[in-house]
């Protein structure tokens, strides 16, 4: 089990496409494809719930279709919405995914930004 908050699932489902890509051993392969249904099941979840603050807190047209003003959402209450959205990103999670090792990965090469999205769920 790895401790998260939700507000990181978007960078460690990140960092492990990234790992997808890389060609490391069939068993490490296998884990992470695990890993990642399992992150994406969370991320979902939380994207859910995300698009409800959404709807909460935005403003709405005619057709109760939401208003946006250069890509962003025009809200009711800004400050509202983001403190809700401030405690549901740090709200902690348990993922039930068991994490890498360095030397599970072999000699492939990933940037410092790609280790940091992935530092919860790699250890050395």
């Amino acid at each position: 089990m790895i401790e998260i908050r939700l507000g990181e699932l978007k960078g460690i489902l990140e960092g492990l496409q990234v790992l997808i890509e890389k060609e490391i051993p069939i068993k490490v392969s296998y884990r992470i494809s695990k890993m990642v249904k399992k992150v994406v099941e969370e991320y979902n979840l939380f994207e859910e719930s995300r698009q409800k603050l959404l709807e909460k807190h935005g403003e709405k047209d005619e057709k109760g279709q939401l208003i946006s003003k250069e890509g962003m959402v025009v809200f009711k209450d800004a400050e509202e919405f983001h403190k809700e959205f401030h405690s549901l990103s740090n709200t902690d999670i348990e993922l039930d995914i068991k994490s890498l090792k360095l030397d599970d990965l072999g000699n492939i090469t990933l940037s410092p930004k790609t280790l940091l999205a992935l530092d919860k769920v790699i250890k050395e």
